[in-house]
């Protein structure tokens, strides 16, 4: 065998092994197609509640947040929005004049200084001959509140 078609056959068998990295390609093509349609169903929850507030007399506190989905269809005049304490959700109404804003004033305990919390979003959203139900969830965040109510409020982070 001279060295020209010993080298067209070393090309050949060395496309040949690039079969299975093809297909995987494919396959990979094929997922980032399918992300890139769920992409379209995102959630965006921006959370306006201040990280500290001073402590008040009534221990109810205003939480607000806004909310804007991707999905196709969701009806935003009708999300149902939630601000979850612990085990408990209490039920936020839309800011007026706004589709995409909800407020609540929530009781919190008394003597606790940091309360974690976080957001729901129950909506509905149009399928094949159906409406579907579904919830989305904000990540944690959390509420300080300084056990003096004299003591300064203050954004800095501790070092």
């Amino acid at each position: 065998m001279d060295l020209a078609a010993k080298a067209s056959c070393q090309r050949l068998s060395g496309r040949a092994t690039f079969g299975p990295m093809l297909k995987s390609s494919r396959l990979l093509l094929i997922g980032l197609a399918a992300a890139a349609m769920a992409g379209c169903a995102m959630h965006e929850a921006t959370n306006l509640t201040p990280r500290k507030l001073p402590r008040e007399a009534d221990n109810l506190y205003h939480f607000e947040i806004s909310w804007k989905t991707a999905r196709r269809g969701v009806n935003t005049t009708n999300v149902q929005a939630y601000v979850m304490v612990g085990e408990n959700m209490y039920p936020m109404k839309p800011v007026p004049l706004t589709d995409t804003r909800f407020e609540a004033s929530v009781p919190l305990p008394p003597g606790k200084t940091y309360i974690p919390y976080r957001y729901r979003f129950d909506y509905d959203y149009p399928g094949l001959g159906y409406t579907y139900k579904n919830s989305d969830l904000s990540p944690s965040y959390r509420l300080i509140v300084p056990a003096d109510a004299a003591a300064p409020i203050t954004t800095d982070q501790p070092k």
